[in-house]
């Protein structure tokens, strides 16, 4: 936000035009605050000067809950872009990425009966509907298989395989880790 005093700095009215980009929308939210839009003008003022220096390490931190929205496709984006070097999130974060790659999320709402939702086989994520055969097994099965295959390329090399780094959540790694979907932020970031 600018210098001066934050109760001095006028709220001022979205102005349309017919040529309108995104980015000129986006521009305007800063002057029109209000709620989130500021945060959004905000965020993309900082993004775009880290991107402009060369020098500049650029880390993203964001916790698992939002990779089970679309939302994982902008991370996705930003890190196939290599827009982001290192990305820093929570074990949940894989679990989802994988998860969507393999069964869908469904659109749900905050207020929905937990109870009648858990007997027809699906859980609430805020207002992300996740039914039980989109996760747990599906999730073990992948990953176990993943798991298998380090183990053996280990034994064949009798070279100790890192898991962690293998995870492929440091973008500038460039380690392999393959679920074989080309839709992940995993694979995204092992090809940056």
């Amino acid at each position: 936000m600018h210098k001066e005093k934050s109760h001095k700095v006028a709220v001022k009215d979205y102005d349309f035009t017919k040529e309108m980009s995104v980015n000129e929308l986006v521009l305007q939210m800063e002057a029109a605050w209000g709620f989130t839009a500021g945060k959004l003008a905000v965020g993309v003022n900082i993004m775009e000067s880290m991107i402009n220096d060369e020098e500049c390490v650029k880390f993203l931190s964001f916790t698992a809950d939002i990779v089970a929205t679309g939302t994982r496709g902008v991370i996705r984006e930003l890190v196939k872009r290599k827009l982001v070097d290192v990305i820093i999130t929570t074990c949940g974060t894989l679990d989802h990425d994988v998860a969507r790659c393999v069964k869908d999320y469904y659109r749900g709402s905050f207020v929905m009966n937990d109870s009648k939702l858990h007997q027809e086989g699906v859980n609430r994520l805020g207002n992300v509907l996740v039914p039980n055969d989109s996760y747990g097994t599906v999730i073990e099965k992948k990953i176990i298989g993943c798991l298998k295959s380090y183990i053996k390329k280990a034994k064949k090399t009798s070279q100790p395989v890192n898991y962690a780094a293998k995870s492929g959540y440091a973008a500038a790694t460039k380690r392999q880790f393959s679920i074989g979907q080309p839709n992940t932020i995993s694979l995204s970031s092992c090809r940056a």
